[in-house]
């Protein structure tokens, strides 16, 4: 089973209006970085892809995650082409985090989940109790942690409710996407909290 770690302080992420959007961005570009050495070679190209965002949407986010320090980008020119001109590549560094994280499938970025909704989830996750898929708090509590507005979480929350992602239980809500890897380990061993 493949895997990539999601650090819990994507919550604390100062992106602006487009947090969630940014986040999945964020989320992308570590899935496709170097495990031992965090650091992406994905094209813009790559990431529409996979994200479904167009590349001028990608630019704008990777520019507001480079802006907050979120990722370190060193751009270097590859090649002259004739029809394109200088071709340049992106080379990305993403701070590792040795604690405080969940794991996360990677088959979740071939879900087409809208970009939105697949950030969403993930702010979700990391607001979640330790080492479950449970949210034991009010829409209020819940966007006063992730950083959005109280409507932009509800309208969030009722989107993935429609679609199947959480399910409303008496205190909360539990994440139902079946994408996140609950360790059965010791927390301390895991490194999880």
């Amino acid at each position: 089973m493949n895997y990539t770690v999601i650090p819990k302080s994507i919550m604390n992420f100062q992106t602006g209006n487009s947090k969630p959007v940014d986040v999945y961005v964020w989320a992308v570009i570590k899935c496709c970085s170097n495990h031992k050495t965090n650091i992406s070679h994905v094209t813009e190209e790559k990431l529409s892809l996979l994200t479904g965002l167009d590349e001028r949407s990608i630019r704008r986010s990777i520019k507001r995650l480079k802006d907050a320090g979120y990722l370190t980008v060193q751009t270097s020119t590859v090649k002259e082409d004739a029809d394109r001109g200088f071709i340049k590549r992106n080379m990305y560094h993403i701070k590792p985090e040795k604690s405080n994280y969940f794991f996360l499938d990677n088959s979740y970025f071939k879900r087409n989940y809208p970009a939105k909704i697949a950030g969403f989830l993930l702010l979700l996750k990391s607001v979640c109790l330790n080492n479950t898929d449970t949210i034991q708090w009010s829409n209020s509590q819940i966007a006063k942690s992730i950083g959005l507005s109280r409507n932009t979480t509800t309208a969030l929350l009722n989107e993935c409710l429609q679609l199947g992602l959480i399910k409303q239980i008496a205190k909360g809500y539990e994440l139902t996407a079946g994408c996140f890897i609950n360790s059965a380990v010791r927390k301390t061993d895991a490194g999880i909290y």
